[in-house]
């Protein structure tokens, strides 16, 4: 946990290598740690190291595909080092993913589809998500969850 922190403050102040190392650490004893392969991904590619971020993303994505900044982390790399028609390909399966109008589906959707370019469908589904909950409920990463025995959302 405490490696986590000092890895990301070391790539808040661009201590790349140094974020790298800790990182490195944290997979050695955890090697299935989807967050530790997606954060390395992302040092590599502040680092310019466009092949290094894009096998950590995909590292990551393997461990856990249902992650939207994963699958975003790795389309960015690949469009960044030429290779747009992968991450469109990247972004297509992305979406297949999160079918449904739920929150997070709405929201995955969304980003994806801006990432595509598609910016039309994209604020459909922002418009969409902005008329169900007021913006404040749903910026946050923690999903708001109704109890089980209330009768109506406050």
């Amino acid at each position: 946990m405490l490696r986590g922190v000092l890895a990301d403050r070391l790539i808040e102040v661009g201590a790349y290598q140094q974020a790298r190392a800790e990182l490195g650490t944290i997979l050695r004893e955890t090697p299935r740690d989807a967050d530790a392969h997606y954060r390395l991904g992302w040092t590599y590619d502040l680092d310019g190291d466009r092949e290094q971020a894009i096998e950590s993303y995909r590292d990551a994505i393997d461990l856990d595909p249902h992650v939207v900044e994963y699958h975003s982390g790795l389309a960015s790399a690949l469009t960044r080092s030429g290779r747009r028609t992968d991450a469109v390909a990247v972004l297509e399966a992305a979406l297949a993913r999160w079918p449904g109008e739920s929150r997070d589906a709405l929201f995955a959707r969304a980003g994806f589809l801006h990432d595509l370019e598609r910016f039309q469908e994209a604020g459909e589904r922002y418009r969409t998500l902005t008329r169900r909950e007021p913006f404040t409920r749903w910026q946050h990463a923690e999903p708001t969850r109704r109890p089980a025995n209330a009768g109506r959302w406050p």
